[in-house]
């Protein structure tokens, strides 16, 4: 699909008569730099600094003891070097781009007690901001319930974010914000999920001319079924900053196409068969995009559906999708509790979709799948990318026999894994459905070719795909950035 493209602007068509050097324009990495998580970038535009994302690792557990672990390094070895950002821009509200917001915010008004809503400025949609509420609380409540939290400090409290909403300025697609009287800022759509964007940053230069950064955040090209896929602008960019969740990814010649998938016998020959469909899916995406799905295919009449959480997360979802949407989520029915669990897994003849789309603990999609994974007639369908340390990954090692970069779950045992400290053994069906939101096979490079970069600065990609990809690669245009190294154009 031909990515859409944003009207041009007059200041598009700016003179641009030298390059800008160095010095100029720089971008330093603090996190998610040579990995997936954490994310938390800061660009120099004439020495006006504007923070990317503020994120946390995924696969590290958040108690006392491993939290830091799971944060950008900077927030608790060197805040100091954060107290000059002015604005702090979000791209989306998955938690590797938001989850150390609040903390962040907390660390910085305790260094300077003086910041006001005009001093520091956290920019993002309005349906990201929904969600990084909604997350963030459920990282509060999370702390309050976890017993390693007992006799601790939780990290921040429900007053924190309140707080920190103060702060939070709403954009909108399409809107160009002026950050000082030499920097813009454009919005654009960038696909993945509800309120995901890109920034588009212009710099005047001194004479006259200008220099353009585009930081894309996750982007997927493709239409979903309640999300258009990524605008790109129609101009040439000075420096690309593109997410690289799949860049170099070998393509799975088994992952199932959605096509035709819901009415195979792995899907609907289970129902026929009496079983249990479980669909993991993340709570603030894949959940509703699953439930239409299965809703658009007729399902329900096959076999009853279930939710089993994500109950807020769907909420907010659907007040911020156009009413002609709504109804695909309307009249669920939704599992409460463990009780209710054991009563669907008894009765069998089933479709449930599980929050949690990697598996965390304490998750409903974690117990499905230590309840359900010995079991023949329960299937689970993965259709979202998958943390390589999660259950999710040593899970579909046993669909195609050896997954790629199982580093955590796998068993030496051929037909078991390893969820937590227990061992189970695998008679589950597992299928993957080829539905990622990120940028598939030949996106990278056909936006990379549109925009013509003169710097191309990788971040927030899995090493090893990263590295095979950059081979070859001219050194001089593509940067993949060590922690804390700061790069030019």
């Amino acid at each position: 699909m031909t990515p859409h493209r944003i009207a041009k602007r007059k200041m598009y068509k700016m003179n641009r008569t030298r390059a800008p050097s160095p010095r100029d324009i720089s971008f330093t990495g603090y996190g998610a730099v040579r990995e997936i998580g954490a994310a938390l970038y800061v660009l120099n535009f004439l020495g006006y600094e504007v923070q990317l994302e503020s994120g946390t690792r995924p696969r590290v557990s958040w108690a006392p003891e491993t939290y830091k672990k799971a944060l950008p390094h900077v927030l608790y070895k060197n805040i100091g070097a954060l107290m000059g950002i002015r604005d702090i821009v979000i791209t989306h509200a998955h938690l590797d781009h938001i989850g150390a917001l609040a903390l962040q915010f907390k660390l910085m008004l305790a260094a300077n007690p003086s910041l006001t809503p005009d001093s520091l400025r956290i920019w993002m949609t309005g349906p990201a901001w929904r969600f990084t509420k909604h997350q963030l609380t459920q990282t509060v409540n999370s702390m309050k319930r976890n017993p390693d939290w007992k006799g601790h400090q939780p990290l921040f409290d429900e007053h924190d974010i309140d707080t920190l909403e103060e702060y939070v300025r709403i954009i909108h697609f399409g809107e160009m914000i002026e950050l000082n009287p030499t920097l813009t800022m454009v919005v654009i759509p960038a696909g993945h999920i509800l309120g995901a964007a890109s920034f588009l940053f212009c710099q005047k230069l001194s004479n006259g001319g200008e220099a353009r950064v585009l930081a894309t955040g996750d982007t997927s090209d493709k239409d979903q079924i309640f999300i258009r896929g990524a605008v790109r602008p129609d101009i040439k960019i000075d420096m690309l900053i593109p997410d690289g969740t799949n860049l170099g990814k070998i393509p799975d010649p088994l992952e199932t196409p959605v096509e035709g998938f819901l009415e195979s016998d792995s899907f609907l020959g289970t129902l026929n068969r009496g079983g249990i469909v479980v669909v993991p899916s993340l709570s603030i995406h894949r959940e509703p995009d699953n439930i239409a799905r299965i809703r658009n295919a007729g399902l329900e009449k096959v076999a009853k559906l279930y939710i089993d959480g994500g109950d807020r997360a769907l909420q907010i979802f659907k007040e911020c999708l156009e009413p002609e949407q709504q109804h695909l989520l309307e009249n669920l029915t939704f599992i409460h509790g463990k009780r209710e669990r054991e009563e669907v897994l008894r009765s069998r003849h089933a479709i449930v979709v599980a929050a949690g789309g990697m598996f965390p603990d304490r998750s409903p999609a974690h117990w499905w799948l230590t309840r359900g994974v010995e079991h023949a007639d329960v299937s689970f369908v993965i259709n979202n990318w998958q943390d390589p340390c999660s259950p999710g990954t040593a899970l579909l090692a046993h669909r195609h026999g050896a997954a790629e970069e199982v580093s955590i779950g796998a068993s030496s045992d051929p037909c078991t894994i390893e969820i937590g400290h227990d061992t189970y053994e695998v008679r589950c069906e597992v299928h993957r459905l080829a539905t990622s939101s990120h940028q598939e096979e030949g996106e990278f490079e056909r936006m990379v070719d549109m925009l013509s970069p003169k710097r191309i600065v990788v971040v927030h990609a899995e090493f090893s795909q990263a590295t095979r990809y950059l081979t070859g690669k001219d050194s001089e245009r593509f940067a993949y950035p060590k922690h804390g190294t700061e790069v030019g154009i």
